[in-house]
């Protein structure tokens, strides 16, 4: 199976589809990306956009989900930004709090308070 992310004009993930790998492979057994995007094309509209992304996040950074952002430039899918104070680490593409986060424990866990621009303990 492989897995297409859908993505709006602003290459926003707006649906991920399941595909037989038999739409992605050549007469001669190989797999070709773009092959799968012309089926879908065909199927969902010649004016909608599609990239492969990678359910073990072999390729293309994560396994793209509605709300993920697709970056070109990096050929990366990207998680929506969960807060406004968090930066996107420009080698990891991970979003970083601004202050790590205390370790967790068997008794709780934190988690971020953007109000309050902090890490709240939460018990278990």
């Amino acid at each position: 199976m492989a897995y297409y992310a859908q993505l709006d004009e602003d290459n926003n993930v707006i649906r991920v589809s399941k595909l037989d790998d038999f739409y992605e492979l050549t007469d001669f057994g190989e797999l070709d990306e773009q092959r799968a995007i012309d089926k879908l094309k065909s199927w969902h509209g010649s004016d909608t956009k599609w990239r492969k992304t990678s359910y073990n996040a072999n390729f293309r950074g994560q396994f793209a989900g509605v709300g993920c952002y697709y970056d070109a430039r990096e050929d990366r899918f990207i998680d929506p930004k969960p807060y406004p104070s968090w930066k996107l680490n420009q080698k990891t593409f991970i979003w970083e709090p601004p202050t790590p986060a205390p370790p967790s424990t068997n008794t709780h866990t934190w988690i971020w308070n953007e109000a309050f621009q902090q890490w709240d303990r939460e018990d278990q």
